[in-house]
């Protein structure tokens, strides 16, 4: 039986100019081996994992198009998704739910209160939160951060761009 090379062009620093290439190899290697084993459990018959956790991610935006545009794109990752049209709701969720991360739009200047009330919370406290803004600036940018943020997208953004760090973020390659 021959074997085929299933990724031989893939580097993780063509898709993201961010990411440190020197995870290249170890991602592949895991991509790889989960490939291998789905192809083994196939052979033997075993059937699917019917009962993976699939990842919780929290949305708060107060524009409900921007909610489901947003969910249109991340569609195929089969996420839990849970909406909140404003931050006390948001913030309410966050404190209730186990979420895995959240996705979160900042308008100036009250919005960059959420990520700071929601690093107050304990289960928040280590998840990942990615701010996003229509607006673009550097100041905007070192604001999210320096108050706890993760990770700062602007919009309108491209359905790549979010599925590669949603990805990354809840290592769904892992499942």
């Amino acid at each position: 039986m021959q074997t085929t090379n299933l990724f031989p062009a893939l580097k993780l620093k063509e898709i993201s100019p961010h990411f440190p290439a020197t995870n290249q190899p170890d991602t592949l290697r895991k991509l790889t081996q989960k490939i291998s084993q789905l192809k083994a459990n196939k052979r033997l018959g075993k059937p699917p994992r019917l009962f993976v956790k699939r990842p919780k991610l929290l949305l708060i935006d107060s524009h409900a198009k921007e909610r489901c545009l947003i969910r249109a794109k991340i569609a195929s990752l089969n996420l839990d998704v849970i909406s909140a049209k404003d931050r006390f709701t948001g913030l309410e969720i966050a404190a209730n739910s186990q979420v895995d991360l959240i996705l979160t739009d900042i308008l100036p200047p009250c919005g960059f209160n959420i990520i700071e009330q929601l690093r107050k919370i304990p289960q928040c406290s280590e998840i990942p939160i990615v701010a996003t803004s229509i607006v673009n600036s550097k100041s905007l940018r070192a604001e999210c951060f320096g108050r706890g943020c993760d990770l700062f997208l602007i919009k309108p953004i491209a359905r790549d761009t979010l599925l590669f760090y949603l990805q990354f973020f809840l290592d769904l390659n892992s499942l």
